[in-house]
């Protein structure tokens, strides 16, 4: 029997989030494309020419986890670091234009770094290089006293915070210690982690590695159901938190939590476009309705509890940012509905994440998204 959705339902779905506001912290960037075609081999090198026809920004990093946030319906803003120069007036601008939430102050200016910038040429719809301007290096004292004043100030006035962190010096250990224990006490608090602060990541609500972070940090090598559900339970013995979910490209994710048995989400995989941008939809999609498997608002409430998991079609573009639904809402809604055709808005070589899941309560919440990784008809 396919699981259903009424439109009634959906609409009350989709009237909630917009209701909720969400605050992410972490590496905001700046995503530069430059688009063209290859007809020639350089005679200074074997490498291509690429004959440049048009270029494009977006934004990138936690930037994006913002934008995805408000392509769902959510409010939203971000805290994080810029540097003193063109790339961060162009973020600065661009957020302010989306999101009304987006203060000054939000975005802290560092002259000691620069705007972290990702450049990818792009022919043919195929990725050719990527250059990055950063500064990994951790920010200094004075600018971790700014954030944590920020968020700590911000974090009464939403409805749950996301840390996005790409390992390019925004989030610290000293951050984390200060900010996570005062957010969780009062909304949910959702990682996406990297590797190097990962003991630092306490406490948390869900915490969202990939399949390669959890390998390395449970020491483990096969990729495996068994050996992820290992992983997943030793990470989350090891920092304590609520639950684990472990993102694993086109085989879906695997959701740990306390002592249950785990929850597979399946995928029905296409050839792979781009998955760049995977872990900021996942957790964007899970943090603009909090409560709808944040249970009961006690101190540390079963992640899931009285909820069922329910994944509706949602399409991002190769500049990682969701463009809007495509699956009509009804009944019944599939939850492994066909691939977009040539008479789809959206077309391209895709990667669909569509998934169900299903805990003690189906009367419950529905959340969460499948993904569809695809070149927008009307984002070339």
């Amino acid at each position: 029997m396919t699981p259903t959705i009424t439109k009634q339902r959906a609409e009350q779905i989709i009237s909630a989030a917009r209701d909720r506001s969400v605050i992410v912290l972490g590496d905001v960037m700046l995503d530069e494309f430059i688009w063209g075609n290859v007809t020639r081999i350089s005679p200074e090198a074997p490498v291509p020419v690429v004959d440049i026809q048009r270029e494009s920004t977006h934004l990138g990093g936690a930037a994006n986890v913002l934008a995805n946030l408000l392509s769902l319906g959510a409010k939203a803003s971000v805290i994080g670091v810029i540097g003193d120069d063109f790339a961060g007036e162009r973020i600065q601008s661009s957020l302010r234009d989306k999101s009304p939430l987006q203060a000054d102050g939000l975005l802290i200016p560092d002259e000691s770094r620069p705007t972290t910038i990702k450049t990818r040429i792009i022919a043919h719809n195929q990725m050719v290089v990527r250059a990055d301007r950063e500064h990994r290096m951790p920010v200094n004292g004075e600018t971790e006293n700014r954030i944590i004043n920020t968020v700590k100030a911000a974090i009464d006035k939403v409805d749950a915070l996301v840390i996005s962190d790409y390992d390019k010096g925004v989030i610290t250990p000293r951050i984390l210690a200060e900010v996570l224990p005062a957010a969780y006490a009062r909304v949910p608090v959702l990682v996406d982690p990297k590797i190097r602060n990962f003991n630092a990541y306490r406490p948390a609500t869900l915490v969202t590695p990939n399949h390669h972070e959890a390998l390395r940090l449970a020491n483990l090598e096969e990729d495996s159901d068994d050996a992820l559900h290992s992983a997943a339970r030793m990470i989350r013995a090891c920092l304590d938190c609520d639950a684990v979910l472990i993102t694993r490209g086109d085989r879906g994710m695997i959701l740990v939590e306390g002592d249950r048995d785990p929850v597979y989400v399946k995928t029905s995989a296409r050839e792979v476009y781009d998955v760049t941008g995977a872990g900021d939809t996942v957790i964007a999609t899970l943090a603009r309705q909090p409560e709808s498997w944040w249970g009961s608002w006690a101190p540390r409430p079963p992640l899931l509890k009285r909820s069922s998991i329910r994944f509706n079609r949602y399409v991002t573009t190769i500049d990682h940012s969701f463009t809007g639904c495509t699956q009509p809402v009804g009944v019944p809604v599939r939850l492994f509905p066909k691939p977009p055709t040539t008479s789809d808005r959206y077309t391209g070589r895709s990667i669909r994440l569509a998934a169900a899941g299903r805990a003690s309560d189906s009367a419950a919440s529905d959340w969460s998204s499948s993904i569809y990784f695809g070149r927008a008809a009307d984002a070339r």
